[in-house]
């Protein structure tokens, strides 16, 4: 799955970004948690996540997972995450 998640956003390459879908699409709370905010529009979801990057700054979360987070502004990114979240099975 590695490859697969490294091919579709192979634009950048981020291990922590990879490793966050990986997260998601083994543990239901975290990708219910994804596919809630990947539905919402893009200015929405650009709120949301900024909220959440704050939240995280506060709470003295690791910076990786911080920055994974940021790549979901990409509306491309956030798409193929929306897919990729919705058509695999757990």
């Amino acid at each position: 799955m590695q490859n697969v998640l490294n091919n579709l956003f192979g634009k950048r390459k981020d291990k922590e970004f990879v490793a966050l879908i990986q997260a998601a699409l083994e543990d239901q709370t975290i990708r219910q948690n994804l596919l809630t905010l990947l539905a919402l529009p893009q200015s929405q979801r650009l709120s949301q996540l900024q909220k959440w990057e704050i939240e995280l700054e506060e709470e003295h979360a690791p910076q990786p997972l911080i920055s994974a987070i940021g790549f979901l502004k990409d509306a491309d990114i956030a798409s193929r995450t929306l897919y990729i979240l919705n058509n695999h099975d757990i």
